[in-house]
C-alpha cells in the first residue's frame, strides 16, 4: 500500500499539483496562502486517491464481481474477524480504511463552506462515481476491482464524518 501511495504522488500527485499550481499562476486567482494551501493538499489528496482506487495497476478478470446487497460485506468482515479467520490489519484496511480515506473530503467540504446540502449530495455522490469509474476501467479493459454497495455506504460515512467533525470543530472556534 505504501508503494501505491509514493507511486501515486511521484506520477500523478506531483505532476497534477505542478499543473494546478501554474494554472493558479497563469490565472492570478490566488486567495489567501493557508486558503491555496488547503486546496493545493486537497488536489494533491485527490490525485492520489485516484490513483490508489482507479490507476494502479492490478490484474483483469474477465468477470467483474459486484455485490449490491447493502452490509454484506460488512458483516462478513467482522464476522470473520470475531473468529478469528482473518487478521485485525485486513479488517482495517478494508473497513476502516474505506471511511478514512474519504475524510478529507468531508473537511474539505466544511472548510470551504458548502452547505450541508451540497455537502450530502457529494457525500452521496462522490462514492458512487468512484465505483462507476471501476466498472468504466474493468470494461475498457484495465483493472479490476469488485463494485461494493458496502464501500459506497463506508465511503459515504467517511466523507459525512469528516463534514460533522469540521463544522463541530469550526462552530467550536467561532
Amino acid at each position: 500500500m505504501l508503494t501505491a501511495i509514493i507511486k501515486g504522488f511521484l506520477f500523478i500527485g506531483l505532476p497534477g499539483s505542478a499543473l494546478y499550481i501554474c494554472i493558479k499562476l497563469v490565472t492570478r486567482k490566488f486567495s489567501s496562502l493557508k486558503k491555496e494551501l488547503v486546496d493545493l493538499a486537497m488536489v494533491l489528496y485527490g490525485l492520489i486517491f485516484a490513483y490508489l482506487v482507479w490507476f494502479d495497476r492490478g490484474s483483469v478478470l474477465e468477470e467483474q464481481s459486484y455485490n449490491l446487497i447493502p452490509f454484506q460485506t460488512i458483516t462478513f468482515y467482522v464476522e470473520q474477524l470475531l473468529h478469528g479467520s482473518i487478521r485485525f490489519s485486513i479488517f482495517l484496511i478494508n473497513m476502516v480504511g474505506n471511511v478514512v480515506i474519504t475524510t478529507p473530503i468531508g473537511l474539505w467540504l466544511a472548510y470551504k463552506r458548502y452547505p450541508m446540502h451540497i455537502s450530502l449530495i457529494a457525500a452521496l455522490g462522490i462514492p458512487v462515481l468512484l465505483e462507476a469509474g471501476q466498472i468504466f476501467l474493468h470494461h475498457i479493459g484495465y483493472v479490476t476491482r469488485t463494485v461494493d454497495i458496502d464501500d459506497w455506504i463506508l465511503n459515504f460515512v467517511g466523507i459525512a464524518f469528516g463534514y460533522i467533525i469540521s463544522k463541530r470543530t469550526i462552530t467550536d472556534h467561532h
